[in-house]
């Protein structure tokens, strides 16, 4: 998954090979499975960027969980552009400078009590 360069939250997995990922009923887990061990080809919509791009995968074990390396779970792109809050400025000597973000590309999402919306 890193090294497809998928980003975290923004990232919507589409199709996996010619397998459309619509429903939490679609099979996407079996889908990665019978992609094991070859490039596959994935479809992914960022939510960010409000863009489709192309995104090459080798399914396979990697000393941890699962086929990608990735926690990955269904879920819409409703509302999914309202979740979290983009930085746009940080100050000299301030936490958010000293913590490396980025104005104009990082967003706050939450913490790990609350979810920051719109």
């Amino acid at each position: 998954a890193a090294s497809a360069q998928l980003e975290v939250f923004f990232d919507f997995i589409l199709e996996v090979g010619a397998i459309t990922v619509d429903s939490a009923e679609s099979d996407f887990p079996a889908a990665i499975k019978s992609c094991e061990g070859r490039d596959t080809k994935l479809a992914v919509y960022n939510c960010r960027s409000q863009t489709v791009r192309s995104v090459h995968v080798t399914p396979g074990q990697w000393g941890g969980p699962g086929l990608l390396g990735a926690t990955v779970r269904f879920d819409t792109l409703e509302d999914a552009e309202l979740q979290g809050v983009r930085v746009l400025e940080t100050f000299p000597n301030s936490p958010a400078q000293r913590a490396g973000l980025i104005p104009y590309k990082d967003y706050l999402l939450g913490t790990p009590d609350v979810i920051i919306h719109e």
